[in-house]
């Protein structure tokens, strides 16, 4: 994989702020301010799993999605903490964690971003952000 920087997004369950988000990725992209990236979004339930949203609101920056990921219910990665997971088999919060782990190691990303989905930032400073590790 030629992608540098995995961007997580934790999607909050029936919180739509990632709308707004988009318009800064969207507008960081369109400068060619950021670095080899994809974008996965993390997702507690059914009613957030809206891959045609995100391409609507990504437009022309489809190309940094790396997908909708499924972080409701039991804890897939268990292996990664059996001693955490003792207690917290289905935590949304350590499940999107685990899930981040798991796809860091796959993808190989040297540098991650996880940003809550009502984090707004200007597309300079997310630009910024996003690009401060690959520097």
């Amino acid at each position: 994989f030629d992608e540098a920087v995995g961007i997580f997004i934790l999607q909050s369950p029936g919180h739509r702020m990632w709308q707004v988000q988009t318009l800064s990725i969207r507008s960081a992209w369109e400068m060619a301010s950021l670095p080899p990236s994809r974008i996965h979004v993390l997702v507690h339930g059914l009613q957030d799993w809206r891959p045609h949203e995100w391409r609507k609101a990504l437009g022309g920056a489809w190309d940094l999605f790396g997908g909708l990921h499924w972080c409701g219910g039991y804890n897939r990665y268990p292996v990664l903490n059996p001693r955490l997971m003792k207690h917290r088999m289905t935590d949304n919060y350590w499940n999107k964690v685990f899930v981040m782990v798991k796809l860091l190691t796959v993808r190989r990303y040297k540098y991650v971003v996880s940003l809550d989905d009502d984090v707004m930032l200007q597309p300079s400073t997310l630009a910024a952000f996003i690009s401060s590790g690959p520097r």
